[in-house]
């Protein structure tokens, strides 16, 4: 999660004019990673828990 969080603000801190394409992909396919892998664990631990 640490991760996932570091590259938000990250991508929130950049000034997405002074960046060229190659590196808005790079930076959209990072977040993309990230919220597959947090999304991944989500799944995981809400299939862990006993039913209500």
């Amino acid at each position: 999660m640490d991760y996932a969080r570091r590259d938000l603000e990250s991508a929130r801190a950049q000034e997405l004019d002074q960046i060229p394409p190659a590196g808005i992909i790079l930076m959209v396919t990072r977040l993309l990673t990230r919220l597959d892998d947090m999304l991944l664990l989500v799944d995981e631990v809400v299939a862990d828990r006993e039913p209500l």
